[in-house]
C-alpha cells in the first residue's frame, strides 16, 4: 500500500512537472484579430513604398536641386498612391506570430523608402522657394506617420515615427510659418494611438509569438533597452511638437491696412 502511495505521488509530481514544462514552452493563444477596413489605406502605403526607386548614394542634404527633382519625379507615382492611402482608413494587419512579422519586413523597409521620398519632395519644394507647398508635403508626412502605425506593434510605431520626426523637423525649418500650420500639425499628431495601447498590443503579440521561457530570455537581453528606445522616441516627438508650437509667426491679417512708420 505504501509503494502504491509513493508511486502515485511520483506520478502526480511527474505530471505536474510535465504540465509546468508544457506551459513554459508553449506560446499563449493569440487574441481575436481586429477587423480591417475595406479598402485598407495601409495597403496603399505599403504598395507605394514598394514602388519607390532608391538611388544608390543619394544624400538628401548634399543633393543638388536638379538631383532632388530627378529623384522626386522618378517617384511621383509612388507619392500619388501614398496620398490615395491617406484618403482611406488605415490599420496595420497583425499576424500574432514571428513568421507573420518576418513576412512584413519587406513592407516595413518599403515604408522607410517612402519616408525618404516624402522628405525629398518637401526639400525640393523648400529649395524651389515654394514654402506653402513644402508645408503641405510635410503635413502629409505627418499623416503617414500616424496612419502607418495605427493598430500596429512597437516596430510599426518606431518606423512611423521617422515620418513624424522628419515632418516636424521640416516644419521647424520653415520660415514665417503661421499658427494655422502648427495647429494642423498638432491635430494630425493628436489622433495617433496612446503609447500605452501600442505597448499592450506588443505584449499580447509577444505572449502569442514566444514561449514564456523565450520571453524571459528576451527580456533579460534587450527588454528594458528596447522599451527605453520606444519611450525615448515618443518623448522626442512630443518635444518636437512643443518646440514647433513656440516657433510660429502670427498669420497676416488681410483686412488690415498698412500704416506708415512714425516720422
Amino acid at each position: 500500500m505504501k509503494r502504491i502511495a509513493i508511486g502515485g505521488a511520483v506520478l502526480l509530481a511527474l505530471c505536474g512537472a510535465a504540465g509546468g514544462l508544457w506551459l513554459l514552452l508553449t506560446p499563449a493563444r493569440p487574441p481575436p484579430l481586429q477587423p480591417l477596413p475595406v479598402p485598407n489605406g495601409y495597403d496603399d502605403l505599403v504598395r507605394a513604398g514598394g514602388m519607390v526607386v532608391k538611388r544608390d548614394g543619394f544624400d538628401l542634404e548634399k543633393a543638388t536641386i536638379e538631383e532632388l527633382r530627378e529623384y522626386v519625379e522618378g517617384n511621383r507615382e509612388a507619392l500619388a498612391l501614398a496620398r490615395v492611402g491617406l484618403s482611406r482608413e488605415c490599420r496595420v494587419p497583425i499576424d500574432y506570430s514571428r513568421e507573420g512579422l518576418r513576412a512584413r519586413m519587406d513592407s516595413l523597409m518599403g515604408l522607410s523608402r517612402l519616408s525618404d521620398a516624402m522628405a525629398a519632395e518637401a526639400e525640393l519644394s523648400l529649395r524651389a522657394g515654394e514654402a506653402s507647398r513644402s508645408s503641405e508635403v510635410l503635413l502629409d508626412e505627418l499623416q503617414i506617420g500616424v496612419a502607418a502605425a495605427q493598430g500596429g506593434l512597437a516596430i510599426d510605431r518606431l518606423l512611423a515615427d521617422n515620418f513624424l520626426e522628419r515632418g516636424l523637423e521640416g516644419l521647424s525649418r520653415l520660415e514665417g510659418k503661421t499658427k494655422g500650420i502648427v495647429e494642423k500639425a498638432k491635430k494630425i499628431v493628436s489622433v495617433r494611438e496612446p503609447a500605452a495601447a501600442v505597448e499592450a498590443r506588443d505584449a499580447e503579440w509577444s505572449r502569442s509569438a514566444y514561449t514564456p521561457y523565450e520571453r524571459l530570455r528576451f527580456w533579460a537581453l534587450v527588454g528594458e533597452f528596447g522599451q527605453g528606445i520606444f519611450r525615448e522616441r515618443e518623448a522626442r516627438i512630443d518635444r518636437l511638437l512643443e518646440e514647433l508650437d513656440g516657433e510660429t509667426a502670427p498669420a497676416p491679417d488681410p483686412t488690415r491696412t498698412p500704416t506708415s512708420p512714425p516720422r
